[in-house]
């Protein structure tokens, strides 16, 4: 299954908060499902005022698959404000930016570690299961 590395604090807006687009510098085409992996580093500039109690809890899952989604569409900045006003606060408009559109956010009931990449990259069914919670 294919997977993403995101870094936190962004990975816990996406799986807890409803953040529903994730702004990357390049474009993707691929459509359909997706692990989160949270990132070993942390984007201090990232978290917001009185967010750093929660901040203790995503720390002990740096480095682990948190959760799924289906990756439905990558725009533009310009188009994704068109087309998902209510996510304005999370879109990037740089230029040069990209909007990768999540839908269906599950979180997993037993994050795995799991060895994360840059770009999109595949992890192991059977690590995916063990996370989901369908294997021990």
């Amino acid at each position: 299954m294919k997977a993403l590395s995101i870094r936190e604090p962004y990975l816990d807006y996406i799986i807890r908060c409803g953040k529903r687009i994730e702004n990357r510098s390049w474009a993707t085409s691929y459509r359909g499902e997706l692990v989160l992996h949270a990132s070993l580093r942390v984007e201090h500039a990232g978290i917001v005022a009185g967010y750093h109690d929660e901040a203790r809890r995503y720390m002990k899952t740096l480095g682990m698959i948190r959760g799924q989604c289906r990756i439905t569409d990558c725009l533009r900045p310009r188009e994704a404000l068109r087309c998902f006003p209510s996510q304005a606060c999370w879109i990037y408009a740089g230029e040069d930016s990209w909007c990768w559109v999540l839908e269906n956010v599950e979180p997993f009931p037993c994050p795995q570690p799991a060895k994360g990449r840059l770009g999109l990259w595949e992890v192991d069914d059977e690590l995916v299961e063990m996370a989901r919670g369908h294997l021990s």
